[in-house]
């Protein structure tokens, strides 16, 4: 079964452009730890719904779906 995975590369570009330039920042700004954020962002596991909303609230995307990769994406 594959498992959906966070777009690192669509959340990292709603960072820079907010000023966060860390995992650090990123996880600060949307209240999630660190640690979940270091395991989102390295594909060691699946994101839930409330930390995808807690960083489109973060960085006022307008729907959570930029920031999942679908199955056929993440293997391509």
């Amino acid at each position: 079964m594959t498992r959906l995975r966070l777009n690192a590369s669509a959340l990292s570009e709603q960072a820079e452009k907010a000023g966060d330039t860390t995992s650090y920042a990123i996880a600060l700004r949307a209240g999630v730890q660190p640690s979940t954020l270091s395991r989102l962002l390295n594909g060691t596991t699946t994101p839930t719904l409330a930390t995808l909303v807690a960083l489109k609230t973060a960085y006022r995307m307008d729907t959570i779906d930029s920031l999942v990769l679908v199955p056929e994406q993440a293997s391509a």
